[in-house]
């Protein structure tokens, strides 16, 4: 009897999980960017200028994700070289640097392709 009753409580919950699933999957919402519409849950790649390429992500919530780690130049004589504040070292564009600030903490940074360079905390 013991038994049993252990093989249905397994039933139900594998039953819910199951359910639970598929509604969380029924609940994705497909994400609207740079006036297309992309599948959520997919990888895709967009043309944002005539020499720059991204891949983004189109997550559950309908919300995109384009890192700069994945963006391309495709056009590699439009870039200039980047100077890192920190250190004065010129960078060919989309190279990435850290710098430990004292009051920011550790940065993550990346050049750009136009002499540029954005920091993000590391910490999130």
């Amino acid at each position: 009897m013991h038994r049993t009753m252990v093989s249905r409580c397994c039933f139900v919950l594998v039953f819910l999980t199951c359910i639970v699933g598929v509604t969380t999957l029924q609940r994705c919402r497909d994400c609207d960017y740079r006036g297309e519409s992309y599948t959520s849950l997919t990888v895709f790649g967009v043309q944002l200028s005539k020499c720059h390429f991204q891949r983004c992500f189109c997550r559950c919530s309908g919300s995109v994700n384009c890192p700069l780690s994945q963006r391309r130049v495709t056009c590699k004589d439009e870039c200039i070289m980047c100077r890192n504040p920190f250190t004065g070292n010129q960078l060919p564009p989309f190279t990435t640097f850290r710098h430990r600030s004292r009051t920011l903490g550790l940065l993550n940074c990346e050049c750009g392709c136009h002499g540029s360079y954005s920091c993000t905390s590391a910490y999130g």
